[in-house]
């Protein structure tokens, strides 16, 4: 047997010659089936919005809720918001929401209650298709609601796309009437913004920072009240200053105690040089019984000691002026310095007295400053040991009155949100609103064209060396030699039956 070789085109040819009538009736049902296709397939039509999401005042973090200080923080991540707002749009929700407004018979003819309801090619044969498919999920899931299929058919038909490192989000619907489709995006567009605002809105947080700030303000009072009630019974204003008074009076209470001081070491070395030079004054005190150690006031004043001296002075100058006349035995100047030595022993002893009178007032004073120092450093302990109360109660309205100014911005933020919301104001802009298109994007005709003129001529090819590789009989002697190994000596074309009477 003669090895099998692949068909040439005129093998291909012979083929098709004797498979004419099967290969043009299936070319013919083929583009028939085409051409039905064209024509019944039902018409479906798209609208299409866009929407910029631009950066708007829900990608800043002043959420109040979220921290107690105005804090501006960009996210980071726009991909991640992009995919979330990607998710509400496709969300059943919406679609809910959608089919509650319009309502699931709509959805389901395909048709708007106000649109002229008329008769298009292929409307029964899609009403038949979505019959069978409901009773197809009847089958599988048990009775659905109406509203159930509504959903799941707009599921079907809104299609969202989000290009990668770009603020544009493109929705398309694709129904079976362009108004109804038109409706249904701006029903979805609508739907998605108060979403939107819903999923970055605080509920309930202005009632809360307003009970919260008429809270801590009551405890701010009731603070301040014990912070003014710990300096009343202090009774310092400021503790700092108390402080600076108190150390600026035990600072000249010390420099007091030095002038004193100096002052008695003085008059303790005028008495002991008083002592030395004028004994007989000194043996005068002690006869009488006096010590000059002793304190004592006396009525002698400086100036009564420098009238003294001023005498003693004169004294002086009238014993100078007798000794120019007579001689130190002349009774005159015998009697003057008599007086002279008098006086001067007087002088002497009331100067001692002075002096004494004077360590003793002096003694007196230093003691009442030593005194005056002792109470001046209470008084500063004092200071120190109400400066922790007091510093802890200002502490407390400090921290007090930072929360309340926290607060109090925090509810102005949740203010300033509320009246945004109730504008509807968002970051969402829809930059194309949803389009109403007329012409209907399926059934494409160019394209279902050419592939049933492919698919025609490659069935035709098929039916027509099927139908040869299946029929057994013998075409060709070639065919006759190589099954029987025999030479064909004759061979008598096939005709007809008028060929036959003819000849």
């Amino acid at each position: 047997m003669a090895q099998s070789t692949l068909p040439s085109l005129r093998d291909i040819a012979r083929i098709l010659f004797r498979q004419k009538f099967r290969a043009m009736f299936t070319f013919a049902a083929v583009v028939a089936m085409t051409v039905l296709a064209i024509i019944f397939l039902p018409r479906q039509y798209t609208s299409e919005a866009q929407m910029y999401i631009r950066l708007g005042r829900e990608d800043m973090a002043i959420d109040p809720t979220a921290a107690t200080g105005e804090t501006m923080q960009i996210m980071a991540e726009r991909e991640g918001e992009m995919k979330a707002l990607v998710s509400i749009l496709e969300s059943r929700g919406v679609m809910e929401a959608v089919v509650a407004k319009l309502g699931a018979e709509s959805i389901l003819t395909q048709s708007m209650p106000s649109e002229e309801r008329r008769e298009i090619p292929g409307s029964y044969l899609m009403n038949s298709l979505s019959v069978v498919r409901e009773w197809i999920g009847v089958l599988v899931d048990g009775q659905v609601p109406p509203e159930e299929l509504a959903v799941r058919r707009l599921i079907r038909a809104v299609k969202v796309s989000a290009e990668k490192k770009s603020n544009m989000i493109t929705v398309m619907c694709t129904l079976g009437s362009p108004r109804l489709a038109q409706a249904v995006m701006e029903e979805v567009v609508t739907e998605f913004q108060q979403r939107h605002i819903q999923a970055h809105q605080s509920t309930g947080s202005m009632e809360f920072f307003a009970s919260q700030k008429e809270r801590v303000r009551q405890e701010l009072a009731a603070a301040s009240q014990q912070l003014r009630d710990k300096k009343n019974a202090t009774g310092v204003v400021s503790i700092e200053i108390q402080r600076d008074i108190v150390r600026s009076e035990i600072a000249n209470l010390n420099d007091q105690v030095a002038d004193a001081s100096r002052s008695l070491a003085e008059a303790r070395v005028k008495v002991a040089a008083l002592r030395r030079q004028h004994p007989a004054a000194v043996e005068g005190l002690d006869k009488v019984g006096i010590a000059p150690e002793e304190s004592f006031a006396t009525g002698i004043t400086a100036s009564a000691l420098d009238e003294m001296r001023q005498e003693l002075y004169t004294l002086e100058l009238q014993d100078r002026a007798l000794a120019a006349k007579y001689f130190d035995e002349h009774p005159q100047r015998v009697a003057i310095r008599q007086q002279l030595q008098e006086g001067q022993n007087i002088l002497a002893r009331e100067e001692l007295l002075y002096e004494t009178s004077n360590i003793a007032t002096f003694q007196s004073h230093l003691e009442a400053l030593h005194e005056k120092i002792s109470e001046s450093q209470d008084k500063l302990q004092h200071v120190n040991r109400s400066e922790v109360d007091v510093k802890e109660a200002e502490e407390e309205v400090e921290r007090i009155r930072q929360s309340f100014a926290e607060y109090e911005k925090s509810y102005e933020v949740s203010v300033i949100n509320e009246a945004l919301e109730k504008e509807r104001m968002t970051n969402v802009r829809v930059v194309q609103p949803p389009t109403l298109e007329l012409r209907a994007v399926s059934p494409k005709k160019f394209l279902l064209s050419v592939v049933g003129a492919l698919g025609a001529i490659v069935c035709t090819f098929a039916v027509a060396i099927g139908s040869e590789y299946l029929d057994p009989t013998m075409k060709t002697t070639a065919e006759v030699e190589d099954e029987l190994e025999l030479p064909v000596l004759v061979s008598i074309p096939r005709m007809s039956r008028d060929q036959m009477r003819v000849r």
